[in-house]
């Protein structure tokens, strides 16, 4: 039977492997075993719209070279505080070396390497955000990773499902729309680019909250031994953002 607070024992290991600075190997390692340390640093970038994800992806990994292990994307940003023609990007960039435990000093220099590098060949700036003044408990801290980390995933297995169907300049688009209409890109705007109608597109981010929806909750049953409780994990998720 799982666990009541399943996804949270997921979020914990996942937390604990990609956290900055993460442990080192595990107690059980076998002697001789390269190191584990896995460390996260996030990045965020505005682009022209032309700039494709591949092209980022390419880029990023001649730079980074073999230290980068997970390069994931976990938002796209068009609104009141980006230039028109452009959008933001946001990525998780994980590392990790099979010889030696990377340092904060090791990770940054790949960083700037990446940054220096996606402004030469895409024209692409960092971005930096004020970071919030951090009041919440221990507690709360991490029910708020916890509920990220979830979002997060969900997020990446629709995005695999529409590459695996050859729609992911689609799903790109559209994805802009699950948290509601921003107001720019419009429907309509959205609709020109994909060679949609306004009301087509409309329906595509209907269907598309509803498949988030389907997935978020599959993710949840994994974890938990009745429906009851997936009512009350979702209950739980929203409400660590309070």
């Amino acid at each position: 039977m799982a666990p009541r607070n399943g996804i949270r024992v997921l979020a914990r290991e996942r937390n604990r492997q990609v956290r900055q600075g993460a442990a080192g190997p595990e107690p059980d390692a076998k002697p001789g075993a390269a190191p584990c340390t896995l460390i996260r640093r996030d990045l965020a970038l505005l682009v022209d719209e032309s700039v494709t994800l591949d092209q980022i992806r390419e880029n990023v990994s001649v730079s980074a070279g073999s230290v980068l292990k997970e390069l994931r994307i976990f938002d796209v940003y068009r609104g009141k505080q980006v230039p028109a023609g452009k959008k933001s990007l946001a990525y998780a960039l994980v590392f990790q070396a099979g010889d030696k435990t990377l340092k904060d000093a090791d990770v940054e220099k790949v960083r700037r390497r990446i940054v220096a590098r996606l402004g030469q060949t895409l024209g692409a700036e960092q971005r930096y955000q004020r970071e919030p003044a951090d009041n919440l408990t221990p507690e709360k801290a991490f029910e708020r990773r916890w509920a990220v980390l979830l979002l997060e995933r969900v997020m990446e297995r629709l995005r695999h499902e529409a590459e695996a169907e050859d729609k992911g300049r689609k799903f790109e688009a559209l994805a802009t729309f699950l948290w509601g209409n921003t107001g720019s890109p419009s429907y309509a705007e959205t609709g020109e680019r994909l060679g949609m109608s306004e009301g087509a597109v409309k329906v595509a981010v209907h269907r598309l909250r509803h498949r988030y929806e389907e997935r978020l909750r599959a993710e949840i049953a994994e974890t938990v031994a009745t429906p009851e409780a997936i009512e009350e994990e979702i209950r739980d998720l929203f409400a660590a953002f309070d």
